[in-house]
């Protein structure tokens, strides 16, 4: 009975969602298949690195991520990287975000609001193809501004940008199939010149419809590549935070979270053992998503980046991701800017009706 009404649910999601949208995606279509927009550009600023290491950071000008977004691709400098920022335009925030980051040795490039941050990749991935550098290149790495960076993140950044590997992701997904997390990952050449990566972006179509970008693009590239033998390796374990000489700070709370998305109830959390935690925390990484269910645990321990949505989750609090944040260096002006980015969104209780059926479907 309980599958029948899930898939009615569904049904019905699918059904209102696709009405509601029509107008959109019929303007959509417009815009990429017949007026091409998608591919229109300008280039604000070009970089005078001639590194053979390249990062394409897709960014949309927004609330208070100036200062995260600055971390990131001072970091990625700091490592020998030619950056390229990808600014989807469309927001009053541009001008003062251009400005910021014009100070600075690297690529700046525009364009209009269009495929989200597989939108962006793809104007990327057409810019570095026409670089004269092209052909020396190593590594080409993705990045986006949906995670917010600490000033404590530096150490964790600088490790993850020399691992090796020809496809590096900071998490990996094993929620519907097997995918590097889209926000931040790095391939090598052996990777980036394999036909499956170029097919990909070659015939990608940059839609602005969540559930499409992450079927379409997320979920569709990891495929490909995985089908050509190529497999993401995460930098972000559970073996990672267990040996961390930091991983006592993982609290009450967070180990609650871990355990009532597993279904289980308070007095089952108050009677496990040490040993039971630990097989419940280490099945995260081989069954569901990381960056949601032990997201804050990886920002306490290994000042990681923290997802944007996570208060979405239900699985932390708002109290909660500030103590992580001023763990990881946030305060005064920036950590009230912080929690008011972190809770713009509402949190998982924050939606009813079709809005709520839709999210629970990945619509939204």
């Amino acid at each position: 009975m309980t599958t029948i009404i899930t898939l009615i649910k569904k049904l019905i999601a699918q059904i209102s969602f696709t009405l509601f949208s029509l107008k959109k995606r019929m303007l959509e279509f417009i815009n990429i298949r017949i007026n091409r927009k998608h591919k229109i550009y300008k280039v604000i600023m070009t970089s005078s690195s001639t590194s053979s290491k390249i990062a394409i950071v897709a960014a949309f000008p927004r609330g208070n991520l100036l200062d995260s977004i600055c971390r990131l691709v001072d970091r990625l400098r700091f490592n020998g990287y030619h950056v390229i920022v990808i600014m989807n335009e469309g927001s009053s925030k541009s001008k003062d975000w251009i400005d910021e980051l014009s100070n600075r040795d690297l690529t700046i490039i525009c364009r209009p609001n269009i495929g989200r941050d597989f939108g962006a990749y793809q104007a990327g991935i057409r810019y570095v193809h026409n670089l004269p550098i092209y052909s020396n290149l190593e590594r080409i790495l993705f990045a986006n501004d949906s995670v917010y960076y600490f000033p404590d993140s530096e150490n964790f950044l600088d490790n993850i940008l020399n691992v090796d590997g020809n496809w590096i992701a900071m998490f990996v997904n094993f929620q519907q199939s097997i995918h590097a997390q889209s926000f931040f990952q790095i391939f090598n050449r052996e990777l980036f010149t394999n036909n499956a990566f170029l097919d990909f972006w070659s015939n990608y179509y940059p839609t602005n419809f969540r559930h499409r970008v992450i079927n379409n693009g997320e979920l569709k590239l990891a495929g490909l590549l995985i089908e050509a033998g190529f497999f993401p390796k995460p930098f972000v374990t559970a073996e990672l935070i267990e040996s961390s000489d930091q991983s006592h700070l993982v609290n009450r709370e967070e180990k609650f979270a871990l355990w009532s998305n597993f279904g289980s109830m308070i007095p089952g959390l108050l009677a496990a053992s040490e040993e039971d935690h630990n097989l419940q925390f280490r099945r995260v990484f081989t069954r569901l998503n990381p960056t949601h269910h032990v997201g804050i645990v990886s920002t306490r321990v290994l000042k990681a980046p923290l997802k944007l949505d996570l208060l979405r989750t239900g699985l932390v609090s708002l109290s909660g991701l500030r103590d992580v944040a001023k763990g990881a260096g946030l305060t005064g002006l920036e950590l009230e800017n912080f929690t008011a980015e972190m809770s713009s969104k509402g949190s998982d209780a924050s939606f009813s009706g079709f809005h709520k059926l839709w999210r629970e479907f990945g619509y939204e």
